[in-house]
């Protein structure tokens, strides 16, 4: 169990990252270097590199396992370079898909089980 910890915590984070109304997520990457470039997409990176380690094993998140796979399926969706408009700070306010991003963290988060373990 102990190598599972920083699998649910890394998760967990990344959600409440996605969950954080836009102006808690634009301070949050202006903390990350925001100088550099825009980094929005960091936070579907993040959710992005924790979904990798899980989807193999969904079945163990039981009724956050369909919540997971459709967020990420969404910010799927919402890559590429048509969709370049979406990876702003100020799309983070005003896009209906960031919405709908932070509906899907939230309900992931409210589904998780919360003594650590996936399958509690």
């Amino acid at each position: 169990m102990t190598d599972e910890f920083p699998v649910r915590q890394a998760l967990t984070a990344a959600l409440t990252r996605l969950a954080m109304p836009a102006a808690d997520q634009v301070a949050y990457l202006g903390g990350l270097g925001g100088f550099i470039g825009d980094l929005t997409d960091e936070l579907a990176l993040e959710y992005g590199d924790a979904y990798l380690v899980v989807r193999g094993r969904l079945a163990e998140f039981g009724p956050a396992a369909p919540v997971l796979t459709a967020l990420d399926q969404l910010l799927d969706r919402m890559s590429g370079e048509a969709n370049a408009h979406l990876w702003t700070r100020d799309a983070l306010a005003v896009e209906p898909s960031w919405a709908e991003v932070r509906d899907l963290a939230s309900r992931a988060l409210t589904l998780l089980p919360d003594d650590g373990s996936p399958d509690a």
